[in-house]
C-alpha cells in the first residue's frame, strides 16, 4: 500500500512524525486537513469514545473503529494493538487483522494481557521479556506487507518496581528482534530519559508520547510523536462547557449563529458531502426538476 511505503519512506528520511490522535473517521479527518502527514489512533481513547475503558476494548472493536477512519483519510494511520490481545497465537491474527484493515502501523505493549483497570492510576505489570519476544516474532511473521510497521513498546520503566534501566534492556531486546520502531514508555518519558534510550538504543526508530514540540523531538531523537488524547480531552471539554451552560440557562447562544454554520459546513466538506450532491444532480434529483 502507498500509504505505508509513506509512513516507512519519513522513517527512512529521519523525518520527525507528529501523528495527532483521533478516536472516530471524523478526527482523523480532521487531523489530515490541517496537513498532519500521520494520524494516531489509541486504546484509551477508543475505550472512551465506545464509552467501555481501553482495558475492555476488544481487538475486533479496535480493528472497527481504525478500518473506519482509514478509509475516510489517506494518511498514515498508527494504531494501538494493546498487547496483541493474547498470547503469539492471538497475536499473529491481531497483525492480519489490522493489517487487512489498512492500517499503517500498529504498536505492541509487554504489559500483562487482559489489561488491568489500574494501568488508567499507574499501577501496571508487565510479562517477562521472554514472553513478550515470542509476541514480537510472531507479529513480525504475521505480516504479509513489509511496509506494514510493528512497533514494540515497553512499560518497564512506569511498572510496579519499574526502571530506566529494565526499560532499556527491553528496547535493546525488540531492536534486535527486528521491530521497525521502539516505544520505550506507554506514558510520558522526560526529555533527558529519551535521550538515553536514544543514545542506548541507537540504530532503530523512536516513538515518544506528548514530546513539548517537533524541535525537541529532534533534539531528542525521537522520530515519531503521539499526542494520543488531545481530541477526546479538547472535544470532551467543549461539549460540556457547552451542555452545561445550556443546562444553567436554557440557551444556545453561546455561540453565534454563524459561527456554528461555518463549523458545520466544515464538515459536511470533510465528509463529502459536496460530492454527494454532485452524484444526485446528475441522477435521483434532475428526475424532481420537470
Amino acid at each position: 500500500m502507498e500509504v505505508r511505503k509513506a509512513l516507512r519512506a519519513m522513517l527512512d528520511r529521519k523525518e520527525v512524525i507528529l501523528a495527532l490522535g483521533a478516536y472516530d473517521a471524523l478526527t482523523a479527518l480532521i487531523v489530515e486537513s490541517l496537513g498532519f502527514k500521520a494520524c494516531y489512533m489509541g486504546g484509551w481513547i477508543t475505550g472512551a469514545h465506545l464509552g467501555i475503558t481501553e482495558p475492555r476494548t476488544t481487538l475486533t472493536e479496535m480493528v472497527a473503529n481504525a478500518a473506519w477512519a482509514t478509509k475516510a483519510i489517506k494518511i498514515p494511520l498508527i494504531v494501538d494493538a494493546d498487547a496483541g490481545f493474547g498470547d503469539a497465537l492471538h497475536t499473529m491474527r491481531c497483525v492480519k487483522e489490522f493489517e487487512f484493515a489498512g492500517v499503517s502501523a500498529i504498536h505492541i505493549e509487554d504489559q500483562l494481557f487482559p489489561k488491568r483497570a489500574h494501568y488508567h492510576k499507574g499501577v501496571k505489570h508487565v510479562v517477562p521479556l521472554e514472553e513478550f519476544l515470542e509476541k514480537l516474532h510472531a507479529a513480525l511473521e504475521a505480516r504479509t506487507d513489509p511496509d506494514f510497521l510493528i512497533i514494540a513498546r515497553t512499560d518497564a520503566r512506569g511498572m510496579v518496581g519499574g526502571s530506566l534501566k529494565e526499560a532499556i534492556r527491553r528496547c535493546q531486546a525488540f531492536a534486535e528482534a527486528g521491530a521497525d520502531v521502539i516505544m520505550p514508555s506507554g506514558s510520558a518519558m522526560d526529555t533527558e530519559e529519551l535521550k538515553i534510550v536514544r543514545r542506548e538504543v541507537p540504530n532503530v526508530p523512536i516513538l515518544g508520547v506528548s514530546a513539548p514540540s517537533r524541535k525537541v523531538a529532534e533534539e531528542i531523537g525521537v522520530q515519531i510523536v503521539l499526542h494520543a488524547l488531545a481530541s477526546a480531552l479538547v472535544a470532551a471539554d467543549a461539549v460540556m462547557d457547552f451542555y452545561r451552560k445550556f443546562m444553567e440557562t436554557g440557551e444556545l447562544e453561546m455561540f453565534p449563529t454563524s459561527h456554528l454554520r461555518e463549523v458545520a459546513t466544515k464538515i459536511q466538506e470533510l465528509i463529502g458531502l459536496p460530492g454527494y450532491y454532485k452524484v444526485e444532480e446528475a441522477t435521483t434529483e434532475k428526475r424532481w426538476k420537470k
